[in-house]
């Protein structure tokens, strides 16, 4: 919209089921970044994502048109084998975006503590946590919470179970 309040363009998106938008943003340049998750199939002006299942989905929107110019799909699958574990295990990850250059994948205590961090490099699909944090020490048995980070927001959080 204008300063006056008129629209200066517009995109239609949606689906045949549940479609979200979790988050808006602008950058520097002026493109507008839309983030959320759909069920299915979701449509963004002539371009369309379709999954069979839930999955997230980041929109790039240019400045200067009415019509889409990127859609990022963000196809995530998260898991860990073996689980219970014991002395290690390792955690899968599946990202199918070109949006990966500020991906990281965090391990937390049930406290809520951070206990370890890892960088995720593109084309990178799995990284075996050996039950040790950031200083290399071995953690306690109990319940680990990791989530997997995409520019700072969470897609996925799972739990896995370190049994000595």
């Amino acid at each position: 919209m204008d300063v006056n309040g008129n629209w200066l363009w517009v995109i239609k998106a949606g689906g045949i089921s549940d479609d979200v938008g979790e988050a808006i943003t602008i950058d520097d340049a002026g493109n507008i970044y839309v983030t959320g998750y759909f069920w299915d199939t979701v449509t963004f002006g002539s371009y369309s994502l379709s999954s069979g299942y839930y999955d997230i989905f980041v929109a790039k929107l240019g400045n200067e048109t009415s019509v889409e110019n990127e859609i990022i799909p963000i196809k995530m699958e998260l898991s860990n084998y073996p689980n219970p574990f014991n002395p290690e295990t390792t955690i899968y990850f599946n990202l199918t975006t070109e949006f990966t250059e500020s991906t990281e994948l965090i391990i937390y205590n049930l406290k809520g503590q951070k206990i370890r961090q890892y960088s995720i490099l593109n084309n990178q699909s799995s990284i075996i946590w050996n039950g040790k944090d950031m200083n290399e020490e071995s953690v306690s048995s109990g319940l680990y919470l990791y989530k997997l980070k995409v520019k700072g927001k969470t897609i996925a959080t799972k739990k896995c179970l370190l049994l000595k």
